[in-house]
């Protein structure tokens, strides 16, 4: 899935970017959905969320590749 950052803006007080593939759909991370719901651990909640709907989610999570100060790569699952 190819996401470029369409948008960012405010949710209430939550600085939110929202990512579009082109076909007129439109994402946002784990973490900004869970903080402009107001989940005390938002990345968590969300998590939890989609492994109860894994059926129907799973078509929007993507994997990163993350380079830590170590320069190894690392996996995230984002979704």
């Amino acid at each position: 899935m190819n996401l470029q950052l369409i948008k960012s803006e405010s949710f209430g007080s939550v600085e939110c970017d929202f990512y579009g593939n082109g076909k007129n759909e439109f994402f946002m991370t784990r973490e900004q959905i869970g903080c402009a719901l107001g989940y005390s651990d938002p990345s968590d909640a969300i998590r939890k969320i989609h492994d109860r709907h894994k059926e129907r989610l799973n078509r929007f999570s993507v994997q990163d590749k993350l380079s830590g100060t170590d320069r190894k790569q690392y996996h995230k699952k984002g979704r």
